[in-house]
This record gives structure tokens, C-alpha cells and sequence, in this order.
């Protein structure tokens, strides 16, 4: 009994911080997951998840059918349609670990990463939205982790479904067109490497191109396709004035906004990337250094809205190559006493600057530039068998059966006078087709309409003058006033 008793207590002392950190990725998990249901949809969760159900609108294919799968296990409904989410992320943890472990070989890097990921306030946030992000940065850690194996490994074999995923990351969004050449740029050098090792053993490489030519002549078709997208260097040629993008100090707020997440991680993360070029660290410089500058680089100059979800992406590299430096002086420090005062210190930075979820929560606030209004609760104070009129009708879609989404207010989001012009004309919304209500005369007379107006439809609709006249003759029926996330239901009867 007691010899069990002292290999149980051996064992326990051998494997508990192992078991600790999986325990902690558990709870991670459930923080994930925890009520995912109750907080209303958001303005862009209603894009996503309305066009998965009508598919003639379409756009980001892969996070589109995962929804769909999603809504045929658990019918449609705020859950299914986040559910994809946090199962990308979820995957993320696992491809943190995988990077981290497959780069370095060195655990504490990798669990470090891990456990940083894992209770990201970003990271969660963004988890449990019903958008393409997690997916986004999923695709991308994939294609880190293929080149790694085939540099790492001199394997051939990780071409195949590195290319593969190659292709899939650049048709999935916008931001990536521009990236392709970090990838040219990664499959170049894994095939140099490649090339040195057939020297040696003679590699059979025949059977390997003729597979991956097909996919290199997609990249060379999907190159000329996107010839229209500015790669951000389209002002060099022709003006020695500063560009836009410098004058408006975009690189300084998008790093302002990344710090108020990343907090002291994020200039480690860039201290360990000149240390990888200092170091003359070629794969790990290609991976974090290029990859970064070049990515940050493209959003900061075609994106002038200074979303910080555009740069989720880059966290990954961020708290990997963060996690590694940390690690790095770690072990460069050779005295205990030292070595603890270290910890205390790094964790004292880290946990006073960097945002933490710790404790579960049902509603989570992005920023100002993602506003949540509470359109769920707005939607069901409206009486049944009304008629709504709404400045994002695939949200009365979503949340009202009972009643008719009678007309779309036109809104225009950039204030850009070609795109006002294509609104007008289009005369219906892009989503559900519902028509616009251009003039207050398409309502009749002395009958009752709602209409729900958060500060996005509010602030950027077209027509101010209709808004005016709405006002006039309106009651307030519900005010949930909460920063740059109110929104109100007034009902409006018009009598002449």
C-alpha cells in the first residue's frame, strides 16, 4: 500500500504541470463556449451568417459551409452560427503548439505560447463572433506549420497540402491577395532547401512537380486576376509627396491598438524579431520578420478604418516569437534567485499590460470601431405581424418571423461619393433584397411602422432629411443608450 502510495506521488510530482496546463486549455475552451448564445449579433455577424443562408450571396466560402454544417447538427440560431468559430480557434491552440514546438523544439516556448493564446481577451473575443477571423488565422497558422516541415523535415511530402492550403488562403479574403508574395516567398526558400537535400541523397522530385505544377499555374492565373489590387506601392512612381497612409500616423494607431491588447508582448514580439535577422535565423526571419512588416505594412495601407480584428491574424507571431524571447533570456540566466526575479517581473509587465480573460462572461465589447448594439432585445419588443424598417434588414431577417422587414434604410459606410451613387442606384439591399426607402411618400398613410435605428444607421445614412421626418412624427417605443453600441425602436405613424 505505501509503495503505491510514493509511485502515485511520484508520478503526480512527474507529470503535474503537464496535466495543470491541460487542464487550464479545458477551462480555455469553456471560456469559449461559456453562454455563447446570449449576446445579440452584431452588425457583420449578421452579414456572415445571413449570406450562409442565402447562398446566391455568398462570400467567404469555407466559413460560409462550416456555418451550414453548423446549422444542420444544431438548427440555425445564434449558437450554430458561432460554433464554427470556436472550434477554429480551438484548432489554433492545437497549430500554436505545433509551430512553436516543430520552430524551436522547445517546450516552455511552446506551452508558454499556448497558454498566452488561450486566455487572450482577443483571441476569445473573437472566437465566439460569427465572423471569418479565427478561420482566417487558422488557414494562415496552417501554411506556417507546412513550411516549417518541409524546411525542417527535407520532406516533400508537406508540399502537397502546403500548396494546397497556399491556394485556399489567398482566394478566402481581400486581405491575403497581397500576401500571396510572402508565400512565394516561403515556397522559394523550402525549395532551395529541398534542392540542397537532392544533392545529397538524390531525391526523386519528378513525381513532386508534376503534381504541384497545376497549383503554380493557379497562382500565376490568380496573380493576373487580382493585377487591380494595390500592393502599396503605387505612389512611388509618381510623387515624391508623403502618401496618406504616413500622413494620417495609420502604422503608429494600428500599433496603438494592438498594444491595448498585446500590452508588453508586443514590442518583445518585435525585439525577438530583429533578434531572429540579427541572428541571421533565415526561416524563423521569413516566418516573423518579413511576414509581419509585410502584412502590417499592406493593411495599414489599404484599410483606413483601423479595425484591430484586420491584424488578428498576426497574433499567432506575435505571441510565439514573444514567448520565445521571454524563454530565451529564461535560460540565458543562470542563477536561480536571478531567474525568479525575472519571472516575477515579465509577469508583472505582462499581466499589467496585456488584456486577460480569466473568469467567464456572457458579453463581450470589442471597440468602437465594431459596434454591438442589442438588436436581439430591440427586435423582440416589436409587436407581432408589424412592419419593420431597419438600416440592416438581414438582422430583422434573422431575429423576426413574426413580422414583415417592410423596407432597408440606405447607408453608406466609407462617405464615398461613387459608393453613395451605386447605392442609390441599386435601389435594394445587397443581402435580402428588401427595398430602400428613399422618400417618407412610399409609406401609407396613417398606418403603423417601426423602425429600428442604431448609431451606425443613425450617423452614416444617406438621406438626413428622411431621418428628420422620421423623428417628427415618432414615439419612442425602446432606448438602449450604451456609448457607440445604443439603438432605439420608435414607432412612426405618418398622418399626411
Amino acid at each position: 500500500m505505501s509503495n503505491l502510495y510514493y509511485k502515485s506521488i511520484k508520478f503526480i510530482k512527474k507529470n503535474y504541470i503537464k496535466y495543470l496546463i491541460i487542464l487550464l486549455i479545458w477551462y480555455a475552451v469553456f471560456l469559449r463556449f461559456y453562454n455563447l448564445w446570449i449576446q445579440s449579433f452584431w452588425i457583420d455577424e449578421g452579414f456572415s451568417s445571413y449570406s450562409t443562408l442565402d447562398w446566391s450571396s455568398l462570400q467567404y466560402y469555407i466559413h460560409n459551409i462550416s456555418q451550414l454544417i453548423s446549422f444542420k447538427i444544431f438548427w440555425i440560431s445564434d449558437f450554430s452560427a458561432r460554433f464554427p468559430s470556436v472550434i477554429f480557434s480551438i484548432l489554433n491552440i492545437w497549430l500554436i503548439y505545433l509551430i512553436s514546438i516543430n520552430l524551436f523544439k522547445d517546450k516552455k516556448t511552446a506551452l508558454l505560447s499556448v497558454l498566452i493564446f488561450s486566455f487572450l481577451t482577443w483571441e476569445i473575443i473573437w472566437s465566439r463572433q460569427a465572423r471569418f477571423y479565427t478561420l482566417l488565422q487558422l488557414l494562415f497558422s496552417i501554411n506556417i506549420y507546412f513550411i516549417i516541415k518541409i524546411v525542417k523535415d527535407f520532406s516533400f511530402k508537406y508540399l502537397y497540402p502546403g500548396v494546397l492550403f497556399l491556394y485556399i488562403w489567398i482566394l478566402f479574403h481581400p486581405f491575403l491577395y497581397s500576401s500571396i508574395v510572402i508565400f512565394i516567398l516561403w515556397l522559394s526558400y523550402s525549395l532551395f532547401i529541398l534542392w540542397k537535400k537532392w544533392l545529397i541523397k538524390q531525391i526523386n522530385y519528378k513525381k513532386y512537380l508534376f503534381f504541384t505544377i497545376p497549383f503554380l499555374i493557379i497562382f500565376i492565373i490568380e496573380i493576373v486576376k487580382r493585377n487591380s489590387v494595390d500592393w502599396g506601392i503605387s505612389w512611388i512612381p509618381s510623387t515624391f509627396e508623403l502618401p496618406d497612409f504616413i500622413k494620417e500616423k495609420r502604422f503608429w494607431k494600428y500599433y496603438s491598438h494592438l498594444y491595448s491588447q498585446l500590452g508588453v508582448l508586443l514590442p518583445i514580439s518585435l525585439l525577438s524579431m530583429l533578434f531572429f535577422v540579427f541572428r541571421k535565423k533565415v526561416l524563423e526571419s521569413i516566418i516573423f520578420s518579413f511576414s509581419v512588416v509585410f502584412i502590417f505594412y499592406i493593411i495599414a495601407y489599404e484599410w483606413k478604418m483601423y479595425h484591430t480584428r484586420y491584424m488578428l491574424i498576426l497574433f499567432p507571431l506575435f505571441i510565439i516569437s514573444s514567448s520565445y524571447f521571454i524563454v530565451y533570456i529564461y535560460n540565458l540566466i543562470k542563477d536561480d534567485i536571478l531567474n525568479k526575479i525575472y519571472i516575477w517581473i515579465i509577469a508583472l509587465f505582462v499581466f499589467s499590460t496585456t488584456s486577460f480573460t480569466l473568469l467567464p462572461q456572457t458579453k463581450y465589447f470589442i471597440d468602437y470601431t465594431s459596434p454591438q448594439p442589442n438588436f436581439k432585445e430591440a427586435y423582440q419588443i416589436i409587436p407581432k405581424n408589424s412592419e419593420i424598417i431597419s438600416g440592416f434588414p438581414m438582422l430583422c431577417e434573422w431575429y423576426n418571423n413574426d413580422s414583415k422587414c417592410m423596407y432597408s434604410l440606405p447607408i453608406d459606410y466609407v462617405w464615398d461619393v461613387k459608393e453613395i451613387k451605386r447605392i442609390l442606384e441599386r435601389w435594394k439591399d445587397n443581402y435580402t433584397d428588401i427595398k430602400y426607402l428613399i422618400n417618407i411618400d412610399q409609406l401609407e398613410k396613417n398606418k403603423e411602422y417601426y423602425f429600428v435605428l442604431d448609431n451606425l444607421t443613425i450617423s452614416r445614412m444617406i438621406d438626413k432629411k428622411l431621418l428628420k421626418q422620421i423623428a417628427n412624427n415618432s414615439k419612442t417605443m425602446y432606448n438602449n443608450w450604451k456609448s457607440y453600441n445604443n439603438i432605439i425602436v420608435v414607432k412612426y405613424i405618418k398622418n399626411q
